[in-house]
């Protein structure tokens, strides 16, 4: 990166890419301008070191696999489970983030209050976003910029302790849009709003297309009746098994957070559709499903 010493960089986002990214631009490039949409809300990382006799006894007194336990215990926080237990294990600022069971769902999310109470919860957490945004960045006109407006569950929470410190350097600006993006690129930049802004490079951190599973156009899945997946889906929509089947595709397993359970923890997620779709194959095996 210390070849962007002399350069101007672009960086069109503010969220989970951006958040990871601009710390380290800011350092290296001559001059950092940041286009937003849609502010972020970021709270603490606050990552420590392994304690290692921790580790040592975690895996002695647990043993093989103790770490099922700590996704577990992560699950139950940020499900906001009624019966969580006693001790956080992760203690994160994930795992203080109850009203992300407003998406992910909960056993408590039948009530029929309840999306309200996320809502009450959620102002607090709001506003304590909002307080460590203006006690970081020290330009209060950016700092207002860079205030989320809306509930924690509606984009995704990011976490970090550099981000917003990165708009204190002097080669660090930022231009909001107004939600509305960049109006186009030119051949000597990036304009919004009908301001051209001068760059060498561009760095687009605008995330990704969550699509369905059908969307891998180079890699044809044909199922029974030669339809493919993409045919299916599109006619049909999407429609399966617990979110790793669909019908007419016997020996396909597609393991997603499509009609799946959801939680903040992908690893976790995946590890239980691992678990189901091999219960589905024993029970093949055995004959005890047709």
């Amino acid at each position: 990166m210390d070849k962007l010493h002399d350069k101007t960089v672009g960086f069109v986002g503010t969220g989970a890419t951006a958040v990871q990214a601009i710390p380290h631009l800011a350092q290296w490039a001559k001059k950092v301008i940041v286009f937003q949409r849609t502010p972020s809300s970021v709270d603490v990382r606050g990552n420590s070191v392994t304690d290692l006799t921790w580790w040592k006894t975690m895996i002695q007194e647990k043993g093989p696999g103790w770490q099922r336990g700590c996704m577990e215990n992560f699950n139950s926080f940020i499900s906001n489970d009624p019966q969580v237990p006693d001790v956080n294990l992760v203690d994160d600022a994930w795992t203080r983030l109850q009203t992300f069971s407003a998406l992910i769902g909960s056993r408590s999310s039948l009530q029929p209050q309840y999306l309200t109470q996320m809502k009450r919860l959620d102002l607090r957490r709001q506003e304590r976003i909002h307080h460590r945004v203006e006690a970081t960045v020290t330009d209060p006109a950016t700092a207002e910029l860079l205030k989320p407006w809306y509930p924690s569950w509606c984009k995704r929470p990011c976490f970090s302790d550099n981000f917003l410190a990165a708009f204190n350097r002097p080669n660090v600006s930022l231009i909001d849009t107004k939600g509305k993006g960049v109006q186009t690129v030119s051949d000597r930049g990036i304009v919004v709003d009908g301001t051209e802004y001068d760059l060498d490079t561009i760095i687009f951190g605008t995330g990704y297309s969550v699509g369905s599973n059908a969307n891998v156009e180079h890699v044809p899945v044909i199922g029974r009746g030669n339809q493919t997946l993409q045919q299916k889906l599109g006619q049909d929509g999407m429609a399966s098994l617990h979110g790793i089947m669909t019908f007419g595709f016997p020996n396909l397993f597609f393991p997603a957070p499509y009609q799946a359970g959801a939680t903040a923890s992908q690893v976790y997620l995946l590890d239980q559709l691992a678990i189901h779709v091999a219960y589905i194959l024993s029970r093949k095996q055995t004959g005890a499903t047709q």
